[in-house]
């Protein structure tokens, strides 16, 4: 991925990795219920925003985005408390 992406998107796309795999490595707790929020702020965080990341990483065949746009959208998704849930 690094070769193909914009390198000043670099740091963008490795937060959102780095989000994600939070999430993901928790996912079973969660999803079970076994996580108290506020255990871990990293946590925290990732499932305020695996709604937008998953709405974001979600594209029906007949859309499409430009790269450029697309990394601008995902660094304002990470940038925006907002968005989160």
């Amino acid at each position: 991925m690094p070769s193909a992406a914009d390198p000043a998107f670099l740091p963008v796309i490795n937060r959102a990795k780095q989000v994600m795999a939070t999430y993901s490595d928790m996912e079973e707790l969660i999803r079970l219920g076994a996580y108290r929020p506020g255990s871990s702020a990293d946590v925290d965080e990732a499932i305020g925003f695996h709604k937008p990341l998953e709405d974001f990483l979600s594209q029906l065949k007949d859309e499409s985005t430009g790269m450029g746009e697309g990394y601008q959208r995902l660094a304002q998704i990470l940038s925006n408390p907002a968005t989160q849930n």
